[in-house]
């Protein structure tokens, strides 16, 4: 039985000790990994209300697990996104919730423990013992969930359970365990549906009385799970349609369509932090939006086609917004200089990042003979803007630190690695795609369900299928030495398998085959 199963029955509260039987016994042949990501802004949060649940002070390793959740692993997950979701409600969740608390725990020691693994982080106790703390964390949030002793009402129960499904989610997709992590994942998006329709169906709505009030809110959570979805979704199935609702009702996709520069106040800085992520947010999600946009069929038929009028009549929101956006970048660059602090200077990098690619991938209304040598160039620039960020960011890990050092406060920042992904497959300077294959290796990140490690990997597969090197080396080696890709990176739809642990299949499709139902070139990775 698998742990969704456990979860799907707690929803039901028809669940059984052998349950948890069953998913310990599972959990004993996990590997317990984490990828390294940077850290930013330690969360102290204060008790939610009449907290059930206090912290074990005398629990070292427990509090040393918490507190890696808070300033590590919990902001990389938020993005700019789900803030509120990680930063706030979870950690509040924990003082009330001991199911919520173990499962936080358990995803911070996983986190650490991969660090400790790769290098990041110096080694406190051996590897085992880090294996074991992990392993019995989560089995100590399944014993609680599914407790019948341990009493909360009908709407907090499947709350708990919707939460504990994203964490148990990430948990296993840090290890590697993808497959596991989809589990818990469908088991968390079917629990959502059914508490959506009981809502529906309620005579009152929902409130938070001083006898029922919960931390978690049911609106994060939802926009969590569907982002995650759709996360699972491109990687699976290659690419997403532009039609689906899904879309709609997440941030990541969506909330570029209402984003207005800021104006100058008396009272707020237009390059205030607030400003700062909010451009942030538009970017990350006009840039998703484009991706799909460009994989839309037709769209890429006007394109193929040469039809430019098309095309550009479509694109009139995405230029709409970009020229907000160009706005802001102008004000944040301006108050930048000696005003702002390092990590709010990265953040307004990566902005600037995110904005020449959107600007480049835009059709252009003729045939642009150099445009494949100016996007070439695009992307060198993106590299050396992440090399940029990413360098500056190595003082956070100094050689010789203390053990129970973890935090540095940061700006939270959009996602690179697709940035990087994009560049490595298919920037046509072999220098400029080695650089992102090593800058996704040497500063690992993870987004959802994005593992820079894995993306990494993914783009030396790619590029090995298509008969391109990977490093200047391996040019060298080659008898011709060309290294020249034809077209961008979506001349391919590319869709993942996973099998066991860090292990899947690669299929490649041109867009004749994915049309045509094709099979396409197949391989396989480890990362």
């Amino acid at each position: 039985m698998h742990l969704s199963d456990s979860l799907a029955g707690l929803a039901r509260y028809d669940a059984t000790k052998e349950s948890l039987i069953a998913a310990d016994a599972r959990l004993q042949d996990a590997n317990v990994a984490a990828t390294h990501l940077d850290l930013w802004i330690a969360i102290h949060t204060a008790p939610y209300q009449n907290p059930r649940l206090l912290l074990p002070r005398l629990n070292d390793k427990e509090l040393r697990s918490f507190r890696f959740f808070l300033e590590k692993t919990a902001p990389a997950f938020a993005g700019v996104f789900h803030i509120d979701f990680w930063l706030q409600e979870i950690p509040r969740a924990c003082h009330v919730n001991a199911a919520i608390w173990h499962a936080a725990v358990s995803l911070g020691a996983v986190d650490e423990s991969y660090n400790i693994r790769q290098g990041i982080l110096p080694a406190y106790i051996t590897h085992d013992e880090r294996v074991q703390f992990a392993l019995q964390q989560f089995g100590a949030s399944i014993k609680h969930l599914i407790d019948p002793s341990y009493h909360l009402t009908e709407k907090q129960d499947k709350r708990v359970a919707l939460a504990a499904s994203v964490l148990f989610t990430c948990i296993c997709s840090i290890q590697g365990l993808q497959n596991q992590a989809l589990i818990h994942l469908r088991g968390g998006l079917k629990l959502l549906q059914e508490i959506k329709v009981e809502e529906q169906q309620s005579a009152s709505p929902c409130s938070r009385s001083s006898s029922d009030a919960s931390p978690l809110s049911l609106v994060a959570m939802q926009s969590v799970l569907n982002n995650l979805n759709i996360q699972a979704e491109s990687i699976l199935g290659g690419r997403l349609d532009a039609e689906s609702p899904s879309l709609v009702d997440v941030d990541h996709y969506s909330c570029w369509r209402l984003y207005q520069a800021p104006s100058f106040s008396a009272e707020a800085s237009p390059s205030s932090l607030g400003n700062i992520v909010e451009a942030c947010r538009a970017v990350e999600s006009l840039f998703n939006s484009m991706v799909v946009f460009f994989q839309r069929p037709d769209i890429y038929r006007a394109t193929l086609a040469l039809d430019f009028e098309t095309v550009s009549k479509q694109q009139l929101p995405f230029m709409r917004v970009l020229q907000s956006l160009t706005s802001a970048l102008s004000m944040f660059e301006a108050c930048s200089h000696g005003v702002l602090d390092e990590s709010t200077r990265k953040a307004i990098t990566v902005l600037k990042m995110f904005h020449i690619v959107c600007r480049f991938i835009l059709i252009p209304k003729k045939v642009e003979a150099d445009r494949a040598v100016r996007f070439d160039s695009v992307l060198k620039h993106v590299v050396d803007l992440a090399t940029q960020v990413l360098d500056g960011s190595s003082a956070n890990w100094p050689a010789t630190r203390q053990q129970d050092t973890f935090s540095s406060i940061s700006v939270p920042v959009p996602s690179m690695s697709l940035l990087l992904l994009v560049a490595a497959i298919s920037a046509r300077t072999t220098h400029t795609r080695e650089r992102a294959i090593e800058l996704m290796k040497a500063y690992p990140r993870r987004e959802g369900l994005w593992d820079s490690f894995m993306a990494a990997e993914l783009a030396r597969t790619v590029l090995h299928a298509k008969g391109l090197p990977t490093t200047v080396k391996e040019e060298e080696a080659m008898i011709d030495g060309q290294s020249k890709t034809k077209g961008l990176w979506t001349d391919y739809m590319i869709s993942v398998a996973f099998h066991g642990e860090r292990k899947a299949e690669i299929t490649m499709k041109t867009f004749h085959q994915w049309m045509n139902g094709e099979i396409g070139k197949q391989t396989t990775m480890e990362w």
